[in-house]
């Protein structure tokens, strides 16, 4: 079940929310403590999507997804672009 596109989105998904994990744990970039469980959570709402079990809605899930990334990265203005102790570590 499922159309190529939900595949696609699981997986892209979840290399995107992969590699926010390991930033955030790495050198603790701001964004990434939101972006990380945010694309790691479409990315199950892509899976679950892509075999039936919830509706695809995938430009819903993925708009929302866009609007909660960019409020991640402008939420580093005020806290800054690191938390944490980690800022001596070069990220990108």
């Amino acid at each position: 079940g499922g159309s190529w596109h939900l595949w696609l989105g699981a997986v892209a998904f979840a290399i995107m929310g992969t590699g926010c994990a390991i930033n955030a744990q790495r050198c603790g970039r701001t964004h990434c403590y939101v972006t990380a469980p945010v694309l790691l959570l479409a990315a199950l709402w892509y899976l679950l999507s892509a075999v039936g079990v919830v509706a695809p809605h995938s430009n819903d899930v993925s708009l929302a997804v866009v609007v909660l990334v960019v409020l991640a990265f402008i939420a580093e203005l005020p806290f800054g672009r690191y938390l944490g102790a980690r800022k001596q570590v070069r990220c990108g």
